[in-house]
């Protein structure tokens, strides 16, 4: 199988969700004997080298792209916004259109042409379906062979500005904006479904919302893996009492809403019970909003760490915290798949098929989930029971190796149905 990979971002480091699900995708892929193409978007937020991937690929090529959001670029998509190429009736959001450019669409047919014939163009994310299906069309334009495009979902887009849009917290001009960007990327989000030869959802919950979009389509749910540390790393490691993890990529806003509403809504509460408890955050890009939060007693803001594994490990129990977002939260993967006990919201646990009460503890108000979190820290048997469990579900559902499988087994449907 030959196949083109259009990424939104290089990959590395993979220290966030996306980058930690594109370069395990890219690393089992390969494992898995396909010749893959790379093309990816080397963006303003994320520089780095295409080089660090080509161990994984026959062709690695990147093409810059300016991303950085600015009120002037919001404001101009406001008022003038970059319709589809796809369909011109379709406004692009401004969380979609800093990625469809001249140079990018122009790198995408380049790719296609000069590397192919592909069988596949893979998608990465929705910020490069529109790239996938312009190659194709330019290159039946060309009478070349035209690959299947398959769009690789990690959220529903639309369903994260929806949500956001939502929260009472925010101020109504904020509320109004976020809702316009939800209803502009709905749009391209369900053009992009009908014109692509099928969808490959992380989540189950995903999936269905997007077979309501297009309920002919070939749509599967196909959840990433992760990798797993040694049990030896699991077993020996030694987790401080009275200690909460929370780390997250702190550049994404829903991650920042959370470690907010975390701090200053719940810790209060375990602190009342547990006035030796600290919660220490750590991720990638911390704005002023969460290093304000650090205080050196019971709230310690670490910023980037080189070592997420063994930074989990030394903490007795980790946290997520969402309320908005889509798709499959890695961070929790990753958490169980250490034998971590974890207290997550519903939306946190959403697309999952954990149980509450055996793999995770789930709570929505500030008073239930202080209240599970003391529960975990006043038990050590209890939290490495959980653990346990955790680790074993991840250890049974979730390798790379299952996954990848599973994914190329569905495109090898899609293309010889």
């Amino acid at each position: 199988m030959k196949i083109l990979v259009l990424l939104p971002r290089i990959p590395v480091p993979a220290r966030d969700g996306g980058a930690i699900v594109m370069l395990g995708s890219l690393q089992a892929m390969h494992a898995a004997g396909v010749d893959i193409t790379i093309l990816a978007l080397n963006t303003s937020k994320h520089r780095a080298d295409v080089s660090a991937l080509r161990h994984l690929c026959t062709n690695a090529v990147a093409v810059d792209v300016e991303t950085h959001p600015t009120a002037v670029g919001a404001l101009r998509n406001l008022v003038m916004p970059r319709r589809s190429v796809l369909d011109h009736s379709i406004r692009h959001s401004y969380w979609l259109e800093r990625f469809i450019t001249p140079d990018t669409l122009q790198a995408a047919v380049q790719a296609a042409d000069v590397y192919g014939p592909f069988d596949i163009i893979h998608c990465e994310q929705l910020f490069t379906v529109e790239l996938g299906l312009h190659a194709r069309a330019a290159l039946a334009v060309k009478n070349k062979a035209v690959p299947i495009v398959i769009y690789r979902s990690h959220n529903v887009e639309y369903r994260i500005q929806e949500r956001m849009s939502e929260e009472r917290g925010r101020s109504l001009l904020e509320r109004w904006y976020r809702s316009l960007l939800a209803r502009r990327t709905k749009n391209f989000e369900e053009e992009a479904l009908l014109l692509s030869d099928a969808c490959a959802t992380v989540s189950e919950d995903d999936a269905d919302v997007f077979r309501v979009f297009d309920p002919q389509g070939a749509i599967e749910s196909v959840p990433p893996g992760i990798h797993l540390p040694s049990d030896d790393m699991v077993s020996t490691a030694r987790r401080q009492a009275d200690t909460i993890c929370l780390l997250a990529g702190m550049e994404w806003a829903p991650n920042i809403e959370g470690t907010l509403w975390f701090v200053r809504s719940v810790m209060p509460i375990i602190l009342k019970a547990r006035p030796s408890a600290v919660v220490h955050i750590a991720g990638r890009n911390p704005g002023a909003e969460i290093t304000a939060l650090h205080n050196g007693t019971s709230v310690i803001v670490h910023g980037e760490i080189d070592d997420p594994v063994a930074f989990r490990l030394q903490y007795a129990m980790s946290v997520v915290p969402l309320f908005s977002g889509s798709g499959v939260r890695i961070k929790i993967l990753e958490a169980l798949g250490a034998g971590c006990a974890l207290v997550t919201t519903t939306i946190g646990a959403e697309g999952l098929p954990v149980i509450d009460g055996t793999h995770v503890l789930i709570a929505d108000d500030a008073n239930a989930f202080a209240l599970q979190c003391c529960d975990v820290l006043e038990h050590p048997n209890k939290a490495a029971t959980f653990g346990a469990q955790g680790r074993e579900f991840m250890q049974r559902e979730f390798t790379w190796g299952a996954r990848m499988s599973e994914l190329l087994d569905f495109y090898r449907r899609v293309i010889t149905p």
